[in-house]
């Protein structure tokens, strides 16, 4: 009965993570090379500056700067929701996965995010392992999706994973 109401909570903070997901677009990744014209569109952001903001990013997420976090996402998610999602989308997070207290950076994903009205954005995905209250370095991954909207980089989302093993010291 237990496992069926733990298996129950992570369903329902699954749907409400993928809520909030299908309200403010997805990012399509690939790993085709450099010549493939989707590839090409996340490499137009500047690594450098785009690793900072995401370095930026997941220490508001730590310190929960809820106010500089949400003026970090993009506009169809400030249009959308008040920047009391914020913190609630980080307590939801809190409670299943523990609050991140540590990270490392693992590797990056870069790709395209596509709007729900289609609109396709040059895309860049940070990842790293995460440590938590709940749980030691490498259980779960931090992911930062950074995009350019109107000459700025945004946070197009965060989210967390748990891997089913550790994550490995390079994942690919």
């Amino acid at each position: 009965m237990i496992q069926i109401l733990i298996n129950m909570r992570k369903i329902i903070i699954l749907l409400s993570l993928t809520f909030l997901l299908l309200n403010i677009g997805c990012s399509v990744n690939f790993g085709t090379g450099e010549n493939d014209p989707d590839m090409k569109m996340g490499l137009a952001i500047d690594r450098e500056k785009a690793f900072e903001f995401s370095n930026e990013t997941v220490e508001e997420i730590i310190a929960e700067k809820n106010q500089e976090l949400y003026s970090k996402m993009t506009g169809l998610f400030r249009k959308t929701y008040s920047s009391d999602e914020i913190p609630k989308t980080l307590e939801k997070l809190d409670s299943h996965f523990g609050k991140v207290i540590e990270t490392k950076y693992k590797s990056e994903e870069i790709g395209y995010w596509t709007f729900p009205d289609g609109t396709k954005k040059p895309m860049r995905k940070f990842i790293y392992s995460a440590k938590t209250d709940k749980a030691e370095m490498g259980k779960y991954s931090l992911q930062v999706s950074v995009i350019v909207e109107n000459d700025e980089l945004k946070c197009a989302s965060f989210s967390m994973t748990e891997f089913a093993q550790r994550l490995p010291e390079n994942p690919k």
